[in-house]
């Protein structure tokens, strides 16, 4: 289908035959009408890991392929005079944070300059931007004829832009690793591998590798980290793209994984510790199932500690408004991968009982996903527990 966007920039680079390719890159781009038809760009499939080495040595990582570095490079060229705002997604953690890093670090190597705009910044990131020197800024400090493009990273949802709805028709680019949820965004180009670990590990694999230097290393392997559960659901070519990236950075593995789970504030633990007396929880078919109310944000701070109880599927609540609730769900590693009950599904039948599908406001991962949900508290826990029940009931019936 024709992307009217799209087709604009074809146009602006006829009437510029003499936009380049970055050097680093050694496949040159077909003209931008033919990329159309590139399904890693535009599909919204799985895309496997690949198993042989990508025809760009310089790169990495297999996470992205040369379609996808093609791409990479035609969004650099557009964005090349004007600039681009990096936006992750909202309540960025260290996988959003450590590609929005990387991205600009290429780009200031090709002297394209950026801004990254963050909404809804928790206290434990904190550490990871002292360590990697940045200060993103809200959508309030963006002018509103700033017009620069947008590239969204571990995000492809329109959701990311609750303030400022007309922003998601400047997004050109989506970069992300989640099975996205209904209200995705329709930017000019999409980088999505939903089999990689992170969104960190797909930008390691656009970025040719002499060009990552130990602090761009960092940020990446913190993402990596980040998103795979301190590598325990990492895969063999994660496990090497973070080995090697950590060798490059320097910096020993648990200094690492602090930047990703850094420790919790006692003020904040003793919080998630008397919460915890409020859960909800039911044993069906020799598997706990546990809800809990929490007024930390992001709920992602309570599940993942009852994760650590090693509860088989666990959801976190924190109230938004009167009957609005932000979700983070998290499925162990069993269920997830053995029995095949998935998150990102289990989110959308939740959704769905909540009467919310049609808004699209859920998405994840096979063992973690999120979003909002509309109800009363102790309805929406009915939900939850009803769905679980049916996800575990059609793993058993599997054959």
């Amino acid at each position: 289908m024709s992307n009217p966007r799209h087709l604009e920039l074809a146009s602006r680079r006829q009437r510029n035959p003499s936009t380049r390719m970055p050097s680093h890159y050694s496949v040159k781009p077909e003209p931008l009408e033919s990329l159309q038809s590139i399904e890693p760009v535009y599909g919204m499939k799985d895309k496997p890991v690949s198993s042989s080495p990508p025809s760009n040595s310089k790169v990495i990582a297999r996470m992205a392929d040369d379609q996808d570095r093609e791409v990479f490079g035609v969004v650099m060229e557009t964005v090349r005079s004007s600039g681009a705002i990096l936006c992750p997604h909202d309540v960025p953690d260290a996988d959003a944070f450590g590609a929005a890093y990387a991205v600009r670090a290429f780009f200031q190597t090709e002297n394209i300059p950026t801004t990254i705009v963050a909404e809804r910044i928790i206290p434990n990131s904190d550490l990871l931007l002292l360590a990697l020197g940045i200060s993103p800024v809200g959508w309030d400090s963006i002018r509103a004829d700033d017009l620069r493009p947008i590239i969204t990273l571990d995000t492809s949802s329109r959701n990311t832009f609750r303030k400022g709805a007309e922003r998601k028709n400047r997004v050109i680019l989506s970069i992300d690793h989640h099975y996205a949820d209904q209200a995705k965004l329709e930017p000019v180009y999409r980088i999505i591998n939903r089999q990689a670990g992170s969104t960190c590990g797909i930008v390691a694999s656009l970025i040719p590798g002499e060009l990552i230097d130990p602090l761009t290393a960092l940020a990446l392997a913190a993402g990596i980290s980040c998103d795979t559960q301190r590598l325990l659901t990492a895969d063999d070519e994660t496990l090497r793209l973070f080995r090697r990236l950590r060798r490059i950075s320097k910096v020993p593995r648990h200094r690492i994984d602090e930047l990703a789970f850094p420790s919790l504030k006692r003020d904040v633990l003793a919080t998630l510790i008397a919460e915890l007396s409020s859960i909800r929880s039911v044993v069906y078919n020799e598997r706990v199932i546990a809800v809990c109310m929490t007024a930390i944000k992001p709920p992602a701070i309570m599940v993942t500690l009852m994760r650590e109880m090693d509860i088989d599927i666990s959801a976190a609540l924190s109230p938004l408004s009167h009957r609005r609730f932000q979700l983070s769900l998290r499925v162990n590693q069993k269920n997830a991968f053995e029995y095949g009950i998935k998150a990102h599904e289990l989110a959308r039948s939740i959704s769905s009982r909540c009467g919310s599908l049609s808004k699209g406001e859920v998405g994840g991962h096979d063992d973690m996903a999120g979003g909002t949900l509309p109800g009363q508290y102790e309805d929406i826990v009915d939900h939850i527990i009803a769905a679980v029940r049916e996800a575990v009931d059609k793993a058993l019936a599997k054959p």
